[in-house]
Protein backbone atom coordinates (compact mmCIF):
# COMPACT_ATOMS: atom_id res chain seq x y z
CA UNK A 1 0.00 0.00 0.00
CA UNK A 2 2.76 2.45 0.82
CA UNK A 3 4.40 2.04 -2.73
CA UNK A 4 0.98 2.10 -4.64
CA UNK A 5 0.68 5.66 -2.68
CA UNK A 6 3.27 6.76 -4.04
CA UNK A 7 2.10 6.21 -7.38
CA UNK A 8 -1.50 7.29 -7.07
CA UNK A 9 -3.10 10.28 -5.55
CA UNK A 10 -4.93 8.38 -2.68
CA UNK A 11 -5.37 4.38 -2.26
CA UNK A 12 -8.44 2.95 -0.88
CA UNK A 13 -8.30 -0.24 0.80
CA UNK A 14 -11.29 -2.19 1.39
CA UNK A 15 -10.37 -4.31 4.21
CA UNK A 16 -12.38 -6.66 7.03
CA UNK A 17 -13.85 -4.11 9.88
CA UNK A 18 -11.72 -6.18 12.37
CA UNK A 19 -8.50 -5.19 10.45
CA UNK A 20 -9.41 -1.87 9.70
CA UNK A 21 -8.02 -0.13 13.21
CA UNK A 22 -5.01 -1.85 12.79
CA UNK A 23 -4.13 -1.12 9.16
CA UNK A 24 -4.62 2.41 9.88
CA UNK A 25 -2.67 2.91 12.86
CA UNK A 26 0.83 0.71 11.19
CA UNK A 27 0.12 2.40 7.85
CA UNK A 28 -1.29 6.22 8.97
CA UNK A 29 -0.43 7.45 5.45
CA UNK A 30 -2.88 10.70 4.18
CA UNK A 31 -2.96 8.91 0.67
CA UNK A 32 -4.22 5.76 1.81
CA UNK A 33 -7.93 5.51 3.41
CA UNK A 34 -9.96 2.23 4.32
CA UNK A 35 -13.21 0.98 4.04
CA UNK A 36 -14.23 -1.56 6.84
CA UNK A 37 -16.65 -4.31 5.73
CA UNK A 38 -18.38 -7.70 7.27
CA UNK A 39 -17.71 -10.69 5.70
CA UNK A 40 -21.13 -12.07 3.94
CA UNK A 41 -20.13 -15.41 3.03
CA UNK A 42 -16.67 -17.47 2.95
CA UNK A 43 -13.89 -15.10 2.48
CA UNK A 44 -12.75 -16.89 -1.11
CA UNK A 45 -12.33 -13.08 -2.77
CA UNK A 46 -12.47 -9.30 -2.05
CA UNK A 47 -16.26 -9.58 -3.64
CA UNK A 48 -17.14 -11.77 -0.27
CA UNK A 49 -17.11 -8.88 2.27
CA UNK A 50 -19.45 -6.69 0.43
CA UNK A 51 -21.14 -8.56 -2.22
CA UNK A 52 -19.97 -8.09 -5.69
CA UNK A 53 -22.38 -5.35 -6.52
CA UNK A 54 -21.06 -3.41 -3.07
CA UNK A 55 -17.89 -4.09 -4.17
CA UNK A 56 -18.15 -3.18 -8.01
CA UNK A 57 -20.28 0.28 -6.60
CA UNK A 58 -17.06 0.93 -4.03
CA UNK A 59 -14.49 0.36 -6.71
CA UNK A 60 -15.97 1.46 -9.72
CA UNK A 61 -14.35 5.58 -9.87
CA UNK A 62 -10.98 4.06 -9.40
CA UNK A 63 -8.22 3.62 -12.30
CA UNK A 64 -6.68 0.35 -11.11
CA UNK A 65 -8.11 -2.72 -8.96
CA UNK A 66 -5.31 -4.49 -7.19
CA UNK A 67 -6.34 -8.02 -4.75
CA UNK A 68 -3.23 -8.42 -2.21
CA UNK A 69 -2.61 -11.27 -0.09
CA UNK A 70 -3.39 -14.69 -0.85
CA UNK A 71 -5.84 -13.75 -3.44
CA UNK A 72 -5.66 -13.03 -7.23
CA UNK A 73 -8.27 -11.47 -9.41
CA UNK A 74 -9.13 -15.40 -10.30
CA UNK A 75 -9.18 -17.62 -7.47
CA UNK A 76 -6.09 -17.91 -5.01
CA UNK A 77 -2.29 -17.81 -5.16
CA UNK A 78 -0.29 -21.10 -5.36
CA UNK A 79 1.34 -21.46 -1.55
CA UNK A 80 4.67 -22.06 -2.93
CA UNK A 81 5.93 -18.35 -2.97
CA UNK A 82 4.20 -16.78 -0.50
CA UNK A 83 4.08 -13.26 0.20
CA UNK A 84 5.65 -12.61 -3.05
CA UNK A 85 2.98 -14.09 -5.52
CA UNK A 86 1.03 -11.14 -5.40
CA UNK A 87 3.60 -8.88 -6.04
CA UNK A 88 4.34 -10.99 -8.92
CA UNK A 89 1.21 -11.26 -10.41
CA UNK A 90 1.00 -7.19 -10.70
CA UNK A 91 4.54 -6.82 -12.12
CA UNK A 92 5.73 -5.11 -9.02
CA UNK A 93 9.58 -5.90 -7.98
CA UNK A 94 9.79 -7.96 -5.14
CA UNK A 95 12.38 -5.57 -3.13
CA UNK A 96 9.07 -3.59 -2.79
CA UNK A 97 8.11 -5.74 -0.08
CA UNK A 98 11.50 -4.88 1.55
CA UNK A 99 11.27 -1.18 0.99
CA UNK A 100 8.35 -0.10 1.67
CA UNK A 101 6.90 -2.80 4.46
CA UNK A 102 7.66 -0.42 7.36
CA UNK A 103 5.44 0.86 10.70
CA UNK A 104 4.62 3.90 11.19
CA UNK A 105 6.98 5.22 14.84
CA UNK A 106 4.72 4.62 18.35
CA UNK A 107 5.13 7.51 20.36
CA UNK A 108 6.90 6.59 23.34
CA UNK A 109 3.72 7.45 25.68
CA UNK A 110 2.40 4.34 23.66
CA UNK A 111 4.59 2.25 23.38
CA UNK A 112 4.17 -0.43 25.35
CA UNK A 113 7.81 -1.90 25.43
CA UNK A 114 8.70 2.02 26.66
CA UNK A 115 5.67 2.20 28.94
CA UNK A 116 7.00 -1.20 30.95
CA UNK A 117 10.09 -2.60 30.23
CA UNK A 118 12.38 -0.16 29.03
CA UNK A 119 13.93 0.47 32.29
CA UNK A 120 12.84 -2.41 34.31
CA UNK A 121 15.59 -4.52 33.46
CA UNK A 122 13.32 -7.55 33.41
CA UNK A 123 14.37 -10.22 30.56
CA UNK A 124 11.09 -11.26 28.53
CA UNK A 125 10.47 -13.58 25.50
CA UNK A 126 7.87 -12.58 23.46
CA UNK A 127 5.07 -15.40 21.87
CA UNK A 128 1.88 -15.79 20.08
CA UNK A 129 0.55 -19.49 20.49
CA UNK A 130 -2.70 -18.88 19.37
CA UNK A 131 -4.28 -18.17 15.37
CA UNK A 132 -7.82 -17.75 13.91
CA UNK A 133 -8.37 -21.09 14.21
CA UNK A 134 -7.47 -21.14 17.91
CA UNK A 135 -4.61 -22.23 20.64
CA UNK A 136 -1.99 -23.92 18.55
CA UNK A 137 0.53 -24.55 21.30
CA UNK A 138 1.07 -24.00 25.36
CA UNK A 139 3.01 -22.33 27.61
CA UNK A 140 3.93 -25.63 28.72
CA UNK A 141 5.12 -27.14 24.99
CA UNK A 142 7.06 -24.00 24.81
CA UNK A 143 8.79 -24.65 28.73
CA UNK A 144 9.64 -28.10 27.80
CA UNK A 145 11.14 -27.64 24.28
CA UNK A 146 13.59 -24.51 24.81
CA UNK A 147 13.91 -25.51 28.65
CA UNK A 148 12.32 -22.24 30.02
CA UNK A 149 11.04 -21.42 33.13
CA UNK A 150 8.49 -18.68 33.29
CA UNK A 151 9.44 -17.77 36.68
CA UNK A 152 12.67 -16.45 35.54
CA UNK A 153 11.85 -15.02 32.66
CA UNK A 154 8.95 -13.24 31.75
CA UNK A 155 6.68 -14.20 29.49
CA UNK A 156 4.87 -12.35 26.98
CA UNK A 157 1.78 -13.55 24.84
CA UNK A 158 -0.19 -10.68 23.54
CA UNK A 159 -3.43 -13.05 23.80
CA UNK A 160 -3.09 -14.71 27.17
CA UNK A 161 -1.69 -14.25 30.65
CA UNK A 162 0.45 -17.52 31.19
CA UNK A 163 0.66 -16.33 35.18
CA UNK A 164 -1.41 -17.12 37.92
CA UNK A 165 -2.42 -13.57 40.05
CA UNK A 166 -0.17 -14.60 43.17
CA UNK A 167 2.93 -14.63 40.76
CA UNK A 168 5.41 -11.50 40.61
CA UNK A 169 5.00 -10.88 36.89
CA UNK A 170 1.27 -11.31 36.89
CA UNK A 171 0.36 -7.62 36.78
CA UNK A 172 2.98 -6.95 34.07
CA UNK A 173 2.13 -9.49 32.14
CA UNK A 174 -1.41 -8.61 32.58
CA UNK A 175 -0.83 -5.38 31.21
CA UNK A 176 1.19 -6.45 28.06
CA UNK A 177 -1.88 -8.46 27.22
CA UNK A 178 -5.15 -7.91 24.89
CA UNK A 179 -3.63 -4.47 23.06
CA UNK A 180 -3.45 -3.44 19.61
CA UNK A 181 -0.72 -5.63 17.22
CA UNK A 182 0.29 -2.51 16.18
CA UNK A 183 1.74 -1.62 19.79
CA UNK A 184 4.06 -4.61 19.95
CA UNK A 185 6.89 -3.69 17.32
CA UNK A 186 9.37 -2.70 20.21
CA UNK A 187 8.55 -5.40 22.33
CA UNK A 188 9.19 -7.93 19.49
CA UNK A 189 12.14 -6.39 18.09
CA UNK A 190 13.87 -6.68 21.74
CA UNK A 191 12.66 -9.64 23.31
CA UNK A 192 15.25 -12.36 24.28
CA UNK A 193 13.41 -15.06 22.05
CA UNK A 194 10.61 -15.26 19.83
CA UNK A 195 8.19 -18.13 19.48
CA UNK A 196 5.32 -17.62 17.39
CA UNK A 197 2.25 -19.22 15.62
CA UNK A 198 1.93 -18.83 11.60
CA UNK A 199 -0.28 -15.67 13.18
CA UNK A 200 -0.76 -11.88 11.97
CA UNK A 201 2.08 -11.69 14.51
CA UNK A 202 4.47 -14.09 12.18
CA UNK A 203 3.68 -11.64 9.28
CA UNK A 204 4.20 -9.15 11.46
CA UNK A 205 7.70 -9.58 12.59
CA UNK A 206 8.76 -10.13 9.36
CA UNK A 207 10.34 -6.61 8.50
CA UNK A 208 11.31 -6.20 12.06
CA UNK A 209 14.98 -5.97 12.94
CA UNK A 210 14.91 -8.16 15.99
CA UNK A 211 17.31 -8.88 18.95
CA UNK A 212 16.74 -12.44 18.58
CA UNK A 213 17.30 -13.05 15.24
CA UNK A 214 16.03 -16.34 15.05
CA UNK A 215 12.26 -16.61 15.13
CA UNK A 216 11.02 -20.11 15.92
CA UNK A 217 7.41 -20.35 13.65
CA UNK A 218 4.48 -23.24 14.59
CA UNK A 219 2.58 -23.76 11.63
CA UNK A 220 -0.89 -25.08 11.85
CA UNK A 221 -1.08 -28.65 10.47
CA UNK A 222 -3.71 -26.90 8.20
CA UNK A 223 -1.65 -24.28 6.93
CA UNK A 224 -2.60 -23.78 3.17
CA UNK A 225 1.43 -22.43 2.79
CA UNK A 226 3.00 -24.10 5.58
CA UNK A 227 6.75 -23.69 6.01
CA UNK A 228 6.86 -23.29 2.10
CA UNK A 229 7.45 -19.21 2.33
CA UNK A 230 9.97 -19.22 5.06
CA UNK A 231 13.46 -19.88 2.84
CA UNK A 232 12.20 -16.20 1.02
CA UNK A 233 11.67 -14.63 3.95
CA UNK A 234 15.34 -14.50 5.90
CA UNK A 235 16.61 -10.69 4.61
CA UNK A 236 16.36 -9.32 8.00
CA UNK A 237 15.47 -12.39 10.31
CA UNK A 238 15.70 -16.64 10.72
CA UNK A 239 12.97 -18.27 10.94
CA UNK A 240 12.83 -21.62 11.74
CA UNK A 241 10.04 -24.62 11.62
CA UNK A 242 9.57 -25.21 14.63
CA UNK A 243 6.90 -27.92 13.69
CA UNK A 244 10.09 -30.29 12.58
Amino acid sequence: FRFLATQYDTVVVICKSDYKKTLELILNDDKICFYGAEKISGYEHPYDLYGEHKYDDISKNYINKYIVGFHRVNGCHLANNLPFNFYDDINIDRDVFWKYNYTTPIPNEDDLYYKYLANSGIPFIFLHMSTSYGKLFSIEDVEKSFNINRDDILVIDPCENVYKEDHKFYELAKSLCNNNLYYYKTIIENAEKIIMSDSSFFCYSICLKTKAHDIYIKVRDSSLYGAHCFQFLKKINNYINWNT
